[in-house]
């Protein structure tokens, strides 16, 4: 009884780690390494939310989203001109 509940007590802990490894591997794909800023990747998965909520019918959250990343994208493609 005791062996089972030190290997409960174990899989428990290495199953915090993989969470905690897995969170750290999700904000690296989201972030570039160099400038910190959020990614192509992040912006797609902000794509998709957006999606979402349209499809619950979340119009508002939809709007806001929207317009927030349509600014951020117009403003990615003017610094990305100007470095040309």
């Amino acid at each position: 009884m005791r062996d089972y509940v030190e290997g409960i007590l174990l899989a428990e802990r290495n199953a915090e780690i993989m969470k905690q490894h897995a969170t750290h591997m999700t904000e690296l794909a989201n972030q570039d390494s160099l400038t910190g800023i959020r990614n192509k990747t992040a912006y797609d998965r902000t794509i998709r939310k957006m999606e979402y909520e349209l499809d619950m019918g979340n119009l508002i959250n939809f709007v806001k989203l929207y317009v927030l990343f349509f600014l951020i994208h117009q403003f990615s493609e003017l610094v990305e001109m100007s470095l040309l």
